[in-house]
């Protein structure tokens, strides 16, 4: 007598899949798995759902330590926690003890979120940004597209009309039943276990050939940072007009810093309530609130007491003194109360307390900025800097109004705010850089290497800045700066006879107004901005327009327009091109103050959208167009080379190239008086545009990228570290 188990397909266990038994020769031709899924591929869209339906979700997301097996009797470290035993919980991924930190329950009506609802640390990974990175990796997975966007990645899907079936290996596994419907169940791996790519079954149904489950997880082997486990599983049901409805759809992982170390348990659930009552705006109240009466399944007795957990670790000093070192490290302040959330000023960034540059030599600063502790509305943020070799106090000094109240610090999204700022520091021409302050220690260029261009510039300035819900930004300002050069720099002003006379410093009054819009944008809470490297979400284009009227040296006005464009694209996943556009042009007749110089970084570090092999003013243009890519292949090659897919490391292919004109009214070489002349090593492009390129490894210890770049025209004269070098980044990437 043979008896039949049918599978439990709600409780979803840890999926491996191995095709090793299976030693025959792989062939597409004649593969009954191939006909099948090709099948469903040809006929997915008329099953898929409609996107654009209105529905009712709830979403949960818990975060919690894995594998909470302690022995608290054993560890005089962990004695003092022995209180946690009351609120261990068990996974649902694999059964496994553990002890939930965070939870978040959301319900979205028509795609838009109706009410939130959290817990625990939550509120934590919010301020600092970290909230932001967790909605970008659990995103809403559709198996019916190409490429599935999860954990901040493109993975192939197995249901894609262009790569599926060279993609992965397909096989008819087994026959089983499931919601009362039997389907066949179509195993897949991916060729390539390193790339991103899934491994699990398909359960299509024998009647009709629709999809009626998926239950699929990433290879171990992938080349994935962080993530050690990550499994998905989804059910649906037959609608009348033969579309599919989702009916709940499960994310299950696990995160890690060191693999030995405990890991980060993470189960996110989308319900579709479709069919369930709706709460209606005009309704009359009941008691609770539309989560609490709509929850499709009820919160487990732990889940409803992570606040009191969260209360009484922080009666612990060991645990706070971590979540200190968590906060200073992603946010780059130090709070000057013992609770964070009780600060009244935060000493930092701290990345910046010290750097070097042949001007300043040792450069000391140190600042700070009030908090919403203070004030929800009025902050003041600044810093002092001395330089060990050039004996100069420098300062800023910002104060912020705010029409928005903060919950903590003044750049809280969404901006709407006002700043008046006082200023007085050194800086280089052209080394504008968005990812980093410019005196952060990365930065760095040691003082015994020759001076470059530079300059003090002391500014009064007054800005406004607007940002709205659907990611449009206005941001309007007024500067008076006076400038003196230094270092390598120095103005010479031609005269009527055609001599020169050195400058000393001179007068640059500015007002300007720029728009910025980034479909999409997620908001990002870090004090750092959106350019932040611990901000991983970057999907979205930004488009920025930006012009600038001045008046310069008492004697030139001149209007300036800038048009911005940053866009990534995705190649599936076979990485993604990072892209950005600068064009602009200089209206006016003005000196050389006034035009444009092309970002440059003579340091070590890498910093994008910069370029790394040219001098600082060795450039200048009145109208120019400047382009940069870099391509991150994600291990596309790296991966297929035995031993070498061990390290996890991914290929990095960089260009940077930009072309320039000074129109005739702009070059002092025609002698024009009030003109400033051209200083020693600054030159004007040719037909040629000046182009770099780089290739290099990124994903060293996981965070860490070292490329080789060499720069291909306006060449002669130089040699060794003038033509290419190594440069090393950080990047932070799942």
């Amino acid at each position: 007598m043979r008896i039949g188990l049918e599978p439990d397909v709600y409780n979803l266990g840890e999926v491996t899949v191995t095709a090793s038994r299976r030693k025959e020769r792989y062939s597409r031709k004649n593969n009954p798995a191939v006909d099948l899924v090709s099948e469903v591929i040809a006929h997915k869209e008329a099953m898929r759902p409609q996107k654009d339906t209105s529905r009712t979700e709830y979403e949960k997301t818990i975060l919690a330590l894995d594998r909470f097996d302690v022995d608290f009797e054993r560890n005089a470290l962990l004695e003092k926690f022995s209180f946690l035993r009351k609120y261990i919980d068990t996974a649902q991924f694999n059964k496994t003890p553990v002890l939930t930190v965070s939870l978040r329950e959301v319900l979205r009506v028509d795609g838009q979120e109706r009410e939130r609802n959290s817990q625990g640390v939550d509120h934590l990974l919010e301020r600092e940004g970290l909230a932001a990175n967790l909605d970008a990796m659990f995103t809403r997975v559709d198996i019916f597209d190409n490429t599935i966007d999860l954990m901040l990645n493109r993975f192939v899907s197995p249901l894609s009309s262009s790569l599926a079936v060279s993609y992965y290996h397909y096989y008819i596994d087994d026959t089983v039943t499931v919601g009362g419907e039997r389907c066949v169940r179509l195993m897949f791996v991916p060729v390539n276990r390193e790339s991103f790519g899934f491994t699990g079954h398909l359960y299509i149904t024998v009647d009709g050939h629709r999809l009626k489950r998926y239950s699929i997880s990433v290879p171990p082997q992938i080349n994935m940072n962080f993530v050690s486990d990550l499994s998905l599983d989804e059910s649906f049901d037959a609608q009348p007009d033969g579309r599919l409805q989702s009916k709940e759809a499960h994310t299950y992982a696990r995160f890690y810093i060191f693999k030995n170390w405990r890991q980060l348990y993470a189960h996110h659930v989308v319900h579709n309530l479709d069919g369930e009552p709706r709460a209606q705006e005009d309704a009359v109240p009941t008691a609770g609130s539309l989560i609490e009466r709509l929850r499709p399944v009820p919160l487990s007795a732990k889940e409803t007491v992570i606040d009191s957990l969260v209360g009484e670790l922080r009666r612990v000093p060991e645990f706070n003194t971590a979540i200190k070192a968590v906060e200073i490290f992603g946010s780059g302040y130090i709070a000057t109360a013992s609770e964070r959330d009780k600060s009244p000023f935060d000493i930092g960034p701290i990345y910046n307390l010290v750097s070097l540059n042949p001007v300043e030599g040792h450069r000391l600063r140190v600042g700070g900025m009030t908090t919403a502790n203070l004030s929800k509305h009025w902050f003041m943020n600044g810093y002092l800097a001395f330089g060990t070799r050039d004996l100069r106090l420098k300062y800023s000094a910002t104060a912020i109004y705010s029409f928005r109240p903060k919950e903590f610090h003044p750049f809280e999204s969404l901006h709407h705010a006002l700043y008046l700022t006082t200023a007085y520091d050194l800086e280089t021409p052209g080394q504008n850089t968005d990812l980093l302050d410019r005196d952060n220690i990365l930065m760095s260029r040691w003082p015994s290497l020759p001076p470059t261009a530079m300059q003090y510039a002391r500014r009064v300035g007054l800005r406004y800045e607007h940002e709205w819900e659907n990611r449009l930004s206005v941001d309007a300002w007024m500067q008076y700066s006076d400038i003196e050069p230094a270092g390598a720099l120095q103005y010479k002003r031609i005269g009527a006879n055609g001599a020169t006379t050195m400058v000393s410093r001179f007068a640059d009054w500015q007002a300007g107004v720029q728009l910025r819009y980034a479909p999409g944008e997620p908001l990002y809470n870090n004090r750092l901005g959106q350019e932040s490297p611990f901000n991983l979400n970057k999907d979205a284009p930004v488009f920025r327009f930006r012009h600038t009227v001045g008046r310069i040296d008492h004697r030139f006005t001149y209007q300036r327009t800038d048009i911005i464009a940053e866009k990534r694209f995705w190649l599936s996943s076979f990485g993604h091109i990072d892209t950005r556009l600068h064009t602009g042009v200089v209206w006016n007749r003005a000196p050389l103050p006034a035009l444009f110089t092309p970002q440059s970084n003579l340091t070590l570090y890498l910093s994008p959208n910069t370029f790394t092999l040219m001098r600082p003013m060795e450039f200048v243009a009145d109208q120019w167009a400047a382009l940069h890519a870099t391509y991150y292949l994600k291990g596309w090659l790296l991966n297929r080379i035995p031993l070498l897919n061990k390290l996890k490391l991914r290929e990095v292919l960089s260009f940077s190239g930009i072309y320039g004109s000074l129109s005739p009214k702009n070059n002092p070489r025609f002698g024009h008086e009030g003109l400033y002349s051209l200083p020693e090593g600054t030159t004007l492009f040719s037909t040629t545009p000046y182009l770099e390129v780089g290739i290099g490894v990124e994903n060293i210890l996981r965070c860490i990228r070292v490329d080789y770049v060499r720069r291909l025209t306006y060449t002669d004269g130089l040699r060794g570290r003038d033509l290419g070098g190594i440069r090393i980044g950080f990047r932070l990437t799942i």
